[in-house]
């Protein structure tokens, strides 16, 4: 059984009205709600989107910036090392270079000045002319004894014209073949000529200048005997050779010279043992440094091969006066070494550094997650007390409704609740 109440019945009007107004007012509160929630949640993902972008090419330049900076460490660092060593072993074969010729100079003067001495002629014409007198014999011995210690020869032989010894003193008193090769040529010129680097049968190895020693008028000379002033070259080029001006320990000097379609390395070498006159190397081997340096007329800086068939860098050049080419030669590993440890340095300090900032981004992203979650528990917070308002003001307006006088009463209060509320700056029905 249904109960009706008249038409015409007050509490009539107001219920309508009091429908009517909760359905508008349901409305427009579910119509805010879903547009602040829909803002709020768009909002929400362009600003997720963004950071994570941001913070993918934040890792993704930290990951590619320690490589470029490797790169670009060794596009600058590489030539930089390769002039600077070019530069030192300039300077290093300058002054190899001016200390052999230097040498060989003042082998040259000590021979000229024995050619030109009047005196010593004359004491070696009465030797010849008597060689049973000790007298004169002594006076000779005892002035090229003093020459070889003074110039530090390792030995002084006088010979005939024929090759027969008539005086010596020092250490290796023969006549080599080389020397005999050589007497017909002094003979005829007149002239100081002087031995290339040989070695003899016994190992020794030597060096000799052969000084003619003539009589007669300016027009009628003739040749009546030849100084040899022989050398041990391990006595003073050698060491003058291998002496380095810089710490190091794979940098070293060769001296070599062409030999048919070879290279004969004439000195003793740091990394191969009694390599003086013994060591060849074929002349056509590929990037072999000592046949570029014999094939080429002009000083030049070569990277190749040494010996060894280990990469070095090369600088050479030529003896004056002689078919000697001088190398001064380091390894590439060697000279780059610096380099590598400041490379490497760098690797390190860059993938820390990188680290650090990685785990720094991966904290800083952490906080902002928790700052994320607290400003979305504040919003859920604020959203539920505007509703909590919602339903106070509707429960205010019910009670309104039941105690109003007329309808422009309820109207207005109506209008003044959601001002009061802060929901809306001004409303009118």
């Amino acid at each position: 059984m249904q109960i009706r109440e008249p038409v015409n019945s007050p509490n009539l009007t107001a219920y309508k009205l009091l429908r009517s107004t909760k359905r508008k007012i349901a409305r427009w509160s579910s119509l805010q709600y879903l547009n602040t929630k829909l803002s709020r949640y768009l909002a929400d993902q362009n600003s997720n989107v963004m950071k994570n972008n941001y913070f993918s090419y934040q890792i993704l330049f930290l990951l590619l910036i320690l490589p470029l900076i490797s790169l670009t460490y060794l596009l600058i660092q590489i030539p930089a090392v390769e002039r600077e060593t070019y530069n030192s072993l300039e300077n290093i074969l300058k002054l190899k270079t001016s200390q052999i010729e230097n040498w060989l100079n003042e082998r040259q003067g000590d021979c000229l000045s024995l050619k030109d001495s009047v005196n010593l002629a004359q004491s070696i014409q009465q030797l010849i002319q008597h060689k049973n007198e000790s007298l004169q014999k002594t006076i000779l011995t005892k002035q090229f004894k003093s020459l070889q210690i003074a110039y530090n020869y390792e030995s002084i032989l006088l010979v005939d014209t024929t090759g027969n010894e008539l005086l010596g003193v020092g250490a290796n008193e023969d006549v080599s073949d080389v020397v005999q090769a050589k007497l017909p040529q002094v003979i005829a010129e007149k002239k100081v000529v002087n031995t290339d680097l040989y070695r003899e049968d016994n190992g020794h190895i030597h060096m000799d200048w052969l000084v003619p020693i003539t009589v007669g008028s300016d027009t009628d000379k003739h040749v009546i005997a030849t100084i040899v002033l022989r050398v041990d070259p391990k006595r003073i080029l050698y060491p003058m050779i291998q002496s380095q001006p810089i710490q190091s320990v794979t940098a070293e000097s060769l001296l070599i010279r062409r030999e048919g379609e070879q290279v004969l390395y004439l000195n003793n070498l740091r990394f191969s043992e009694d390599s003086a006159l013994n060591l060849r190397r074929p002349l056509n081997t590929p990037s072999l440094t000592t046949a570029i340096a014999l094939q080429s007329n002009q000083p030049k800086t070569i990277l190749g091969i040494d010996y060894r068939g280990v990469k070095v860098l090369d600088k050479f050049g030529s003896i004056a006066g002689t078919p000697w080419k001088l190398q001064v030669k380091i390894d590439r590993t060697e000279a780059f070494a610096q380099m590598r440890r400041i490379f490497w340095w760098l690797i390190g300090i860059l993938f820390l550094a990188i680290v650090g900032i990685m785990v720094g981004l991966y904290y800083f992203l952490k906080q902002q997650r928790a700052i994320q979650q607290l400003a979305l528990v504040t919003a859920v917070q604020q959203r539920s007390k505007k509703l909590s308002h919602v339903y106070r003001d509707m429960a205010n307006i019910n009670e309104q409704i039941l105690h109003a006088s007329d309808k422009q009463e309820i109207l207005d209060f109506l209008c003044r609740i959601p001002i009061e509320s802060g929901l809306m700056s001004m409303a009118w029905i």
